[in-house]
């Protein structure tokens, strides 16, 4: 794996506050509501990343694409309008919600035999299951990603697991966005496509905390399945990874 580009975009520009996202018409998207939106102003940011993936997936017939974050209209009416297919999941919102549920998991188990209730609250199947439920598709689907920020709110496994189901429902030559942060942010931002090399930035109140900092090895380690990245690293602390199946 390479990480040939190292390119900064121009410095965010703050813009008004804007309505939140009507319910997009996407095929698949989380039943409630996103994350409350906060009373600070959105920004905008040039993206390099996503103006790399939508030359990666230029030309492709009858295109499918997975958002991992809020269902955005303006995003939704961004890819639709260029013949694509957008499914939303709020990868993180599910998150926070089955570990919710896990916690509960122990007091369901009192009731059974020693052995099932150590099975069913083993840490270690918690991957599993959450991706079993939450980001289980046919192989080789996608022709593209939209990761955002989600593995900086992911810990160390479920981020890893999560990683491997996502090589799996690629189709060879896909392409997934990642952004990374340098250091622990200031807030979460929910992120909009407005243009092919511009994202608006809204900040909303994180579903779950942050976990850290992820390094570059260990990035390249848990992406050992795909064949080639390109990084931007922006003025705000946020890098953009494009890496290819």
């Amino acid at each position: 794996m390479t990480w040939p580009s190292r390119q900064r975009p121009d410095q965010p520009t703050r813009t008004t506050p804007s309505a939140a996202a009507s319910s997009a018409r996407a095929p698949l998207s989380s039943s409630s509501s996103g994350p409350a939106e906060s009373s600070e102003t959105s920004v905008r940011r040039v993206s390099n990343g996503l103006k790399e993936l939508l030359g990666a997936i230029e030309g492709a017939e009858r295109g499918e694409l997975l958002d991992l974050g809020p269902v955005s209209q303006a995003t939704v009416d961004f890819f639709t309008s260029r013949g694509f297919r957008l499914y939303s999941n709020d990868l993180l919102r599910a998150w926070r919600e089955f570990l919710a549920e896990e916690l509960e998991r122990p007091a369901r188990a009192a009731g059974r035999s020693d052995a099932s209730a150590e099975a069913a609250d083993d840490p270690a199947l918690r991957p599993s299951r959450f991706l079993a439920r939450h980001l289980h598709f046919d192989p080789q689907r996608f022709h593209g990603a939209l990761l955002w920020d989600s593995l900086d709110y992911l810990d160390a496994a479920v981020g890893a697991a999560f990683v491997a189901r996502l090589a799996n429902i690629l189709r060879p030559g896909g392409a997934a966005l990642l952004h990374l942060h340098d250091k622990p942010p200031e807030r979460f931002w929910r992120y909009r496509v407005l243009d092919s090399q511009t994202l608006e930035c809204v900040p909303a109140k994180a579903p779950v905390a942050f976990q850290r900092p992820i390094p570059n090895r260990e990035i390249m380690n848990i992406f050992h399945d795909f064949r080639t990245s390109k990084t931007f690293v922006g003025r705000d602390q946020i890098r953009e990874v494009l890496f290819l199946r």
